[in-house]
Formats: structure tokens, C-alpha cells, sequence
């Protein structure tokens, strides 16, 4: 598994475009930082920093409309947003 994994991060991750949302990045400070086994905060920093300076993750603005429709399709099918 490891040497799947290893051969997944080295060769077939560098090529992908990762979408994620502005809140989602705060979320992975807040849990590196402050929930479970809390790393240092600089240690959080400098991984939300990599991230936001990672040209293959495209950081998406949450809107109003965005949340509107999540919340729509959240009531409709059950899944949490």
C-alpha cells in the first residue's frame, strides 16, 4: 500500500487540479491547530501557506449563491453539507 501510495503522490498528484474552497482551507488550519493530536500552530501555518501558494490547487471563493444551493441540495437528499 505504501508503495501505491508513494507512486500515486510522485507521479499521478502533480499532474491533477485540485478544487477547494476558501473555507475548506480555514477548516484544515483549524483542525491541524486547534482539534485531535494539534500540531504547532506554525506548523499549521506553513501547510495552509503551501497550500495557498500551490498553483495545482485552485482555491474557490464561497458564495451566497453557493451556500443557498447547498443547503437546497442538503434538504433534498439527506446529506449533510
Amino acid at each position: 500500500m505504501h508503495e501505491k501510495a508513494r507512486d500515486f503522490f510522485m507521479n499521478v498528484f502533480p499532474k491533477l487540479k485540485v478544487y477547494m474552497s476558501m473555507h475548506q482551507l480555514v477548516e484544515i488550519y483549524h483542525v491541524l491547530a486547534f482539534r485531535g493530536a494539534k500540531v504547532p500552530r506554525s506548523y499549521a501555518k506553513s501547510i495552509v501557506k503551501a497550500i495557498m501558494e500551490d498553483g495545482n490547487i485552485i482555491k474557490v471563493a464561497v458564495t451566497l449563491d453557493h451556500i443557498e444551493e447547498a443547503v437546497r441540495e442538503s434538504v433534498e437528499s439527506g446529506i449533510h453539507v
